[in-house]
């Protein structure tokens, strides 16, 4: 898997330093301007940047055809679709860390305290759901529904008086403990139907 990892990053990692050099200067102004709207806008960006990169590699591999020369290589599907999940892991980790940097230096801030926990459960929460859909839908129908999916849950939470924010932002050790193990338990289903999705698409059972 490592050389599907390295793939990724030859593709996608002009795109990725670029976004990322973007990304700190954003993150340096939330940090700064360090209210609640910031840390909305915190929480949004990161998810989105990180599942992002991802998908526009699904786009780069099917122009490429991809999947193709892989269906004729002994590599299992799993390794094939784990891929994409690390490589989301691994950008949401590289974001994560500017955005620290980026508060630190802005001295206005405590980011990883306030707003990288929760930014790190949403965006597994919605790689969770996002992939599943786009490999059993395709790419148009499966980001559609994700968004709206996710849009929505997002328009609730702002409207509402925030507590569910603040209690994940706010968890003590042993209680992000325990959303870590649901976090690990909803990845592996989530994995495991990507991989049947996926397996499925590629024998044409889907169009």
């Amino acid at each position: 898997m490592g050389a599907l990892l390295r793939k990724e990053w030859y593709v996608m990692g002009r795109t990725v330093v670029q976004i990322t050099a973007l990304w700190v200067v954003i993150a340096a102004l939330f940090a700064w301007i360090g209210d609640k709207r910031a840390a909305w806008l915190y929480c949004c960006n990161v998810p989105i940047f990180s599942i992002s990169f991802s998908l526009n590699s699904l786009d780069v591999d099917a122009r490429c055809r991809w999947d193709d020369w892989l269906a004729v290589t002994p590599m299992e599907p799993w390794k094939i679709v784990l891929s994409k999940y690390a490589f989301t892991g691994e950008v949401l980790l590289l974001l994560s860390v500017c955005g620290v940097l980026a508060g630190r230096l802005t001295a206005s801030m405590e980011l990883e305290a306030v707003l990288v926990w929760p930014a790190a459960v949403l965006t597994v929460l919605m790689t969770g759901t996002n992939f599943p859909l786009v490999y059993r839908l395709g790419r148009l129908k499966g980001t559609l529904l994700s968004v709206a999916v996710w849009l929505s849950l997002l328009l609730l939470a702002m409207a509402g008086d925030g507590s569910a924010y603040r209690w994940v932002r706010d968890a003590s050790l042993p209680e992000r403990a325990g959303v870590g193990l649901l976090l690990a338990a909803w990845t592996a289903g989530s994995l495991w139907l990507s991989v049947r999705f996926y397996d499925r698409r590629r024998r044409g059972l889907y169009g």
